[in-house]
């Protein structure tokens, strides 16, 4: 049996063979098929649409999420309109969702491809990561050198072959990586909606049913090392929701499904709602998110509270955790 394509070789590895690749050309004119159509694909296969599944695609609802999605802004409908398009509205299909750690940016793609059905094509970006990372990569199977689809063909191959279902390509914090690199999408989301993949000559169309939703990290703010500037031809192609923290009033409703004490769980909401307020205005390097509040509405149910804001505070540098201990102290004083 065939290995399954899911066994990636290393990086290093593919490297090396990006370096003896310069015979690519004629080995294009090989493998290219004359018959391909939308999404490369005319009859594609039963077998070769699982392998496509089977290396990039993703279950929305294995998606480990701490609680229910809560549309406190009307983000869903907001996401929706953009996507799919409503009465007289043509669909963009093209979403980028941007805002702090934490805050349920992941979630709200997941939610909404939870709520259309949808097959998820998921990645994350990093930042040494390069077009064949997006594109493909030729890779070794016993004795044989076979090319495996990246993210972006191979999502819109899988499309093709099933126009009634919708399909999501889902990249996770986008400006990790470079704009040069990042560049290989611009075809897909301008009018020519293509991608060539250099290695075998194909041209690959993005049928309608594939829709793109990239997540990213604010690149201006303390605590974001990394993160890059999208260009702004690229950003131009997407539609940008904000996506924030809930409210003190929404995050205690939520927090009291993990501990039913509504004082404990007010008191917690509002310190990190004063972290996210400090961090958003660079007085401190970290925010206190709703994955963190979580576990610390459990933890005081069991443990002294000292000791668990001890584990709040450890999430700020050295530096910061007077600070941040005073506005504990402050609401201890209410």
């Amino acid at each position: 049996m065939e290995p399954l394509l899911s066994e990636r070789i290393s990086r290093s590895q593919r490297s090396e063979r990006r370096h003896h690749s310069q015979d690519g050309d004629q080995m294009a004119d090989r493998r290219q098929d004359k018959n391909l159509l939308l999404g490369g694909v005319r009859n594609l296969s039963e077998e070769k649409q699982e392998e496509l599944f089977q290396v990039h695609a993703y279950d929305p609802k294995s998606f480990k999420a701490a609680h229910e999605y809560i549309d406190e802004h009307n983000l869903l409908r907001v996401l929706d309109v953009v996507l799919f398009g409503a009465e007289g509205v043509r669909p963009n299909g093209n979403a980028a969702l941007s805002g702090p750690k934490g805050c349920g940016k992941d979630h709200l793609a997941m939610q909404s491809a939870i709520n259309h059905s949808a097959v998820v094509f998921k990645s994350q970006a990093f930042q040494n990561m390069n077009e064949m990372d997006l594109l493909g990569y030729p890779q070794t199977f016993g004795d044989q050198v076979r090319f495996v689809h990246g993210i972006l063909p191979a999502a819109c191959k899988y499309g093709a072959a099933n126009p009634k279902k919708i399909v999501f390509i889902v990249i996770d914090e986008i400006n990790l990586a470079s704009s040069g690199v990042l560049a290989v999408m611009n075809p897909l989301t301008d009018a020519t909606r293509a991608i060539s993949i250099p290695f075998t000559g194909e041209t690959v169309l993005r049928p309608d049913n594939v829709k793109l939703i990239l997540t990213m990290n604010p690149w201006d703010q303390a605590g974001y090392t990394g993160t890059n500037q999208l260009n702004i031809a690229m950003l131009d192609r997407f539609n940008i929701l904000e996506v924030d923290y809930l409210s003190v009033r929404e995050e205690t409703k939520l927090l009291q499904n993990y501990n039913e004490k509504y004082e404990d769980c007010r008191k917690w909401a509002e310190f990190a709602a004063k972290s996210r307020r400090a961090y958003v205005n660079a007085e401190v390097t970290n925010a206190i998110t709703t994955r963190n509040l979580i576990d610390y509405v459990q933890y005081v149910k069991v443990l002294p509270e000292k000791q668990v804001v001890q584990l709040a505070l450890n999430q700020f540098i050295t530096d910061e955790r007077e600070k941040v201990a005073k506005w504990w102290g402050g609401m201890e004083e209410k």
